[in-house]
Parts: C-alpha cells; sequence; structure tokens
C-alpha cells in the first residue's frame, strides 16, 4: 500500500477480508502521529453485530495493536472473551490477528476469529496479510480463490458493475457498452473452477443447463449477485452479475427456455433481445445467452451451438483485418442486429472462444 493511499481504502481492504471469512468482527486503528496513541478506530461487522461487544474490545484490541506497534511485529494472539455473545460470561478463546508492519500508513488493524481449533485459521491470517499489502494485493487473482474473488466483488459492489470472467485474461468490470480491465494477472481455468468451493459458505446447489451452472451468493450485506459458470468440463468463463432485491430467483430465469433442434439460432437471439436493454453473451457448449438484469437466460427457440457453429459466425460477419486487438489480448468489432449496434467482445481463438455483445 502506498503512503498516501487514504485510510478509507485500508477500511475496504480490511472489511473485504472479513465478510468473506468466518471472522466475528474487526477493527482498523488509526495511530496518532507519534505512534504512541490511537486517533481514532473503526469497527468492522463481521458475525457479531452487537455494538456493546465491539465497544467493550475496541479499547483492549488498540492497546494490543499498540503493543505490537511499538514492537515492530505482526502477531497473532490468543485472547480471553464471552463466548457465546449476549449470554452470561464465560471465557472462550478467540484468535486476534494484528497488523502492524508494511501497510504505509499510521494504522494497525485487529480481526476476531471463533475457536482456536479453526483450521481455517492460518490461512485467513495469511489472507489478512495480503489484502494489506498492496504488492500481493494487486496481483492476488490466481494466488487464492476465496481471496481474489472477494477482491473481485468488493470492486463490483464499489463500481456498481458486472464483470466478465475469462481464462487466459484479466477479470473485466462492465460499463455502459465497454469492458475495463482490472489491475490483475490472468485467471485460469483452475481459477474459475474453484470459485464455488471458496466462497464462504461453499455453493451446494446449482442450476444447471447445458454449458452453464449459476449460483446466487451475497458479498457479507453489501450485495446480491448471481454467477454464472460457463463450460462444465473445464470452466471457459464466469459472468457476475448484480443483483436488486426484487430479482427474481434463480429458477425463474431458465423456466422460459424451449430449445430448438432446427440450427437456426441468431433470429431466435434477436427476437429476445427486440424491445429490451439487454446484452447478450455467445460460447459454444450452450444456447445463446440474453444478459440482463437477472443474470444471463438462454434465448428461447434457440438451439446449443457448438464450437464451430459460433467460430462459423465470426468469419461470416468478419475478418482478422477488420477487428481491433485491445490492450488486453481479445479482440473487438462491431455488430448490428435489429438496428440496434453492438460492440463484440472476442476472446479466444476458434474454435473455442467467447463473444460478449454490449449494447452500445
Amino acid at each position: 500500500m502506498s503512503a498516501s493511499e487514504p485510510i478509507d481504502a485500508l477500511l475496504q481492504r480490511v472489511k473485504a477480508v472479513i465478510v468473506r471469512s468466518h471472522a466475528l468482527f474487526g477493527f482498523v486503528f488509526e495511530f496518532t502521529v507519534d505512534g504512541l496513541g490511537i486517533m481514532r478506530g473503526c469497527p468492522l461487522f463481521g458475525s457479531v453485530r452487537d455494538e456493546s461487544v465491539l465497544r467493550d474490545y475496541f479499547k483492549p484490541l488498540g492497546e494490543q495493536v499498540l503493543g505490537a506497534s511499538a514492537l515492530r511485529q505482526n502477531k497473532s494472539l490468543p485472547a480471553a472473551v464471552r463466548e457465546p455473545f449476549g449470554t452470561e460470561p464465560q471465557e472462550g478463546h478467540l484468535y486476534v490477528a494484528i497488523q502492524t508492519q508494511g501497510m504505509g500508513v499510521r494504522a494497525g488493524v485487529a480481526v476476531v476469529y471463533q475457536a482456536a481449533n479453526d483450521i481455517r485459521a492460518a490461512s485467513q491470517l495469511l489472507e489478512l496479510e495480503a489484502a494489506l499489502d498492496d504488492s500481493k494485493a494487486k496481483k492476488a487473482v490466481g494466488g487464492d480463490g476465496q481471496l481474489w474473488f472477494a477482491r473481485l466483488l468488493e470492486s463490483c459492489e464499489q463500481q456498481k458493475k458486472d464483470a466478465v470472467l475469462v481464462a487466459g485474461y484479466p477479470p473485466f468490470l462492465r460499463f455502459e457498452g465497454r469492458l475495463r480491465a482490472l489491475d490483475a494477472t490472468p485467471l485460469t481455468a483452475g481459477d474459475l473452477a474453484g470459485v464455488p468451493d471458496n466462497t464462504v459458505p461453499p455453493i451446494a446447489e446449482f442450476t444447471e443447463l447445458p454449458g452453464l451452472r449459476a449460483f446466487d451468493l451475497r458479498f457479507g450485506d453489501l450485495g446480491r449477485y448471481r454467477v454464472a459458470v460457463l463450460g462444465l468440463a473445464e470452466p471457459l468463463a464466469l459472468v457476475v452479475t448484480r443483483l436488486s432485491e426484487t430479482s427474481v430467483e434463480l429458477d425463474g430465469c431458465i423456466h422460459g427456455w424451449v430449445p430448438n433442434t432446427g440450427g437456426a439460432w441468431v433470429e431466435p437471439l434477436k427476437q429476445n433481445l427486440a424491445g429490451t436493454r439487454a446484452n447478450a453473451l455467445i460460447v459454444g457448449g450452450s444456447p445463446p445467452f440474453v444478459w440482463a438484469a437477472d443474470g444471463l437466460s438462454p434465448a428461447s427457440h434457440a438451439p446449443v451451438l457448438s464450437d464451430s457453429e459460433v467460430a462459423a459466425f465470426v468469419s461470416r460477419l468478419t475478418g482478422p483485418s477488420n477487428r481491433i486487438r485491445c490492450l488486453h489480448g481479445y479482440e473487438e468489432f462491431g455488430l448490428s442486429l435489429n438496428g440496434e449496434h453492438f460492440r463484440v467482445a472476442m476472446f479466444g481463438q476458434p474454435p473455442t472462444i467467447v463473444l460478449v455483445l454490449l449494447r452500445e
């Protein structure tokens, strides 16, 4: 983290660790200029939301952070607390992760976890260290499934945008007809495949279609998301859609699909897009998808496409000389459907390509 980065950015980083793990709560303490006192402390909710608990632990945790800072150490130590919270006082043990070095700001962090025998404790402490180290955090994609995906959702929430993840490329956010890459290393198929298992709790139930598995999740209390995993044998892409509180349940998005075995698919896709502001996604092994406010849904009366059909569609529309190669290696070209203009982002090379159609 650079010295100029504000405390607020640090709060967001620590919050991402807390809400995507089993942390009970945490604090970010800003030190005085001389480093001998605490100027302010911001509580960060986890599974414990009792403000009286946070008040009780503000001072003792702050003192421990100051002590660790004076020793110039990063420390992890047990603390006696009330357990369970809100009942008669009992002594229990929690782990307090305290990070004080290398953050570039006058601050310390305490994150409280349950049970000393939690086998995830060690990995959670490492995640905290990575999230607070700017040189690691910017390149966290591909390292740990839980951390990089949490950082992605944090970006989606801050920007109020959806995301497109394609194996072999960095993650992208969708901005009104354009994709913008995040500052991260390219994802692998293994990164994409690990997302359902690395959410907290792991995803146990999916809605399945040819070439797609979908599930809903919440990013703490901040937002609700629908994730579509494209490609079953080896994931090719993930589409992450921010949902509103009024969005329909996942099953409601697929009941309208009526497959067409006749082979025609462009016309059904046009009909599904007509009169909407929806975008689209096309990949072999699936029917073409309409991408709307509730996520991906298959275009009704469209067949499941093969890789060769998708590649042939691209070759009919445009040649390599008419495509623009973008900074991160994907290509773009224009497309008109029903008189409406789309910008098409093409990932991969024939025969396996992923097309994202975004309205201009």
